[in-house]
């Protein structure tokens, strides 16, 4: 296989097995971002920045956990999901969920930098065991341009409608995970007091989610995290 960019394949050959195989797989209508149908070698060229890239899949492998292509978006992201079969970081509420899988990379002064979940969330208040129950965005995440954002990793977006689910997580689950776990997700729709759980519920053989308090922790709820990669095809 040639690729149009060997430059940044060569830094690492693992973006032909992480980013073009798996892309080059799928059908037409699934490689198509912004309005083009895209190669595996053209995702990774758009990958703004290769080395850093590598560092975030890296990182996660440090802590055991295994990053696999996941989708194109229609916001022309690259999205890489936890191969984790359950979720993790059991007994979390869903602010300390949010804020321990949030993790930013953006560029400042032409430099790459990184803001973890605790810079990017002030918490405004605690229980009385020290845990968060309400956050804000932090100031110095007020000042991100959201240009400059190479890449954010956060829980997986979920809504329901009422009659069928939507969101990352609709897409990720299809019976692979949390069978005996629950996971966080993110809805945009709820306030800081209330958060989405889902699960795959295996009598219907489909996703189920519910709204529970922030608050709320069990020994079976966790999170998992999905890691967005904004695309440029202008370089």
């Amino acid at each position: 296989m040639q690729l149009k960019n060997p430059e940044q394949v060569e830094i690492d050959e693992r973006l032909v097995a992480l980013v073009a195989d798996p892309i080059n797989a799928l059908p037409e209508d699934q490689r198509t971002v912004k309005g083009k149908v895209r190669s595996g070698e053209e995702i990774a060229k758009a990958i703004p920045d290769v080395v850093a890239f590598l560092a975030e899949v890296k990182l996660q492998e440090s802590d055991g956990v295994l990053l696999d292509f996941f989708e194109l978006n229609e916001s022309g992201q690259l999205v890489m999901k936890d191969d984790c079969e359950e979720a993790y970081g059991l007994g979390e509420n869903a602010l300390q969920a949010r804020m321990d899988q949030t993790r930013i990379v953006y560029t400042e002064d032409g430099q790459n930098k990184v803001m973890t979940g605790e810079e990017y969330f002030r918490v405004t208040k605690k229980d009385g065991a020290g845990r968060p129950v309400d956050m804000e965005l932090s100031e110095v995440a007020k000042k991100i341009d959201p240009q400059s954002v190479l890449m954010i990793r956060g829980l997986p977006t979920l809504k329901w409608d009422g009659k069928k689910h939507t969101g990352e997580y609709a897409r990720m689950n299809t019976g692979q995970l949390e069978r005996s776990k629950i996971t966080w997700t993110e809805d945009d729709s709820l306030d800081n007091s209330r958060a989405r759980v889902a699960y795959w519920y295996g009598y219907v053989e489909r996703v189920r989610s519910s709204v529970y308090f922030s608050r709320n922790r069990d020994v079976n709820l966790g999170s998992r995290g999905v890691l967005r990669v904004n695309l440029n095809f202008e370089s």
